[in-house]
């Protein structure tokens, strides 16, 4: 480990410090982080539901389970759904379209950190992000 001086730490406390205000500012809104937090439960659904038909056409372990839009396509239909490409890659991309976060994106980004701009996109765009997760889980209602 590299050695700092008092200067950097008292800099590195600083920088620190305020990390802390800016994501207990965010936290203390309870009707936003309600939301966030609803909106990564229902994400997970839909990835866990997912990885139920991956798991089936991989064997892999759930550890080794991972979305992957390389595979998603291909496993939904070997499952026997019929799935929009499009609603796919919204919900499971690992890249922005038409200047939009991903769903998985966004959930990455409040879940490993709190990425402010996420937090503000998934309540800009709450509607939509909850009309496609419940498209792909009324396919599999429908069985």
């Amino acid at each position: 480990m590299k050695k700092i001086s008092d200067k950097e730490k008292s800099n590195l406390k600083r920088k620190t410090y305020n990390e802390l205000l800016r994501l207990e500012n965010i936290i203390n809104n309870t009707d936003d982080i309600n939301k966030i937090n609803l909106f990564k439960n229902y994400f997970n659904v839909c990835e866990s539901v997912y990885k139920v038909v991956l798991k089936r056409l991989t064997d892999k372990k759930d550890k080794d389970l991972k979305l992957d839009m390389r595979e998603i396509p291909a496993a939904m239909k070997y499952a026997g759904y019929i799935v929009d490409i499009n609603l796919l890659k919204r919900l499971f991309g690992s890249k922005k379209l038409n200047g939009k976060n991903t769903a998985k994106l966004l959930r990455n980004s409040v879940t490993h950190g709190i990425n402010e701009r996420a937090v503000i996109e998934i309540l800009e765009r709450w509607n939509e992000l909850f009309d496609d997760m419940n498209d792909f889980l009324n396919l599999v209602r429908m069985q």
